[in-house]
């Protein structure tokens, strides 16, 4: 039977634009499975998977973040590693115990770090692109657009500037992968979490901005 297919290792240190994100998100994984496993008596899992829509994301070592909540370690510098998962149908089983954890739970820690990851780059991105987004790449623009869902209540709430007709750039729309944004017709009030992502792709997606800020 296949073992579940990882891609290699996206690192989190604390040099990364998306740290302080990534750390809340891995934390709150990792609270909310070790609460599960405890109170079914299982042994504390060696990596827990998170569904996405896009990718689904696989937190490697979960155990060692114990080390950032101990008061004698306080070791706050420790290095974070998601990797993509892919799930045949043979490998489902493999994938570890199907852990319960409340969905809106997922979608508002998935809302703050996305928000929060735009903000913390916007100012930067506005120095190297200019204020007008439609002339950022793409995968920028996407994670504006989403940004922007996270902070209405997880819906689209899409206005157009003065200098275009529609907030969205039909003829180059926002995308990440295979997650495409049209155009204002068909993504104004849509969801974003449970519809256009879901939590599992946060670390991935944040991982790609980072690598697109580099270029």
């Amino acid at each position: 039977m296949p073992e579940l297919q990882l891609a290699p290792a996206r690192v989190f240190d604390p040099n990364h634009v998306f740290y302080p994100e990534i750390v809340t998100y891995a934390l709150t994984q990792m609270a909310l499975s070790t609460t599960y496993t405890s109170a079914i008596g299982e042994p504390f899992p060696k990596l827990i998977m998170n569904k996405g829509i896009v990718v689904h994301s696989v937190l490697m070592r979960p155990d060692a973040l114990f080390s950032m909540m101990d008061p004698k370690v306080r070791n706050m510098s420790l290095t974070i590693q998601y990797r993509e998962a892919s799930l045949t149908g043979e490998s489902r089983s493999r994938a570890g115990p199907a852990y319960v954890v409340p969905p809106d739970s997922w979608k508002v820690i998935s809302q703050v770090c996305i928000g929060s990851a735009y903000e913390r780059i916007s100012d930067r991105v506005k120095r190297r692109y200019g204020s007008d987004p439609w002339l950022w790449p793409c995968e920028l623009q996407y994670i504006r657009h989403v940004r922007n869902g996270c902070f209405h209540s997880n819906r689209f709430n899409l206005r157009a500037s003065h200098k275009h007709p529609t907030a969205i750039n039909s003829s180059n729309p926002p995308r990440w992968r295979t997650s495409i944004l049209r155009d204002d017709t068909t993504v104004a009030g849509q969801l974003v979490l449970g519809n256009y992502l879901n939590s599992g792709d946060v670390p991935i997606l944040l991982a790609d901005i980072e690598e697109v800020l580099k270029h």
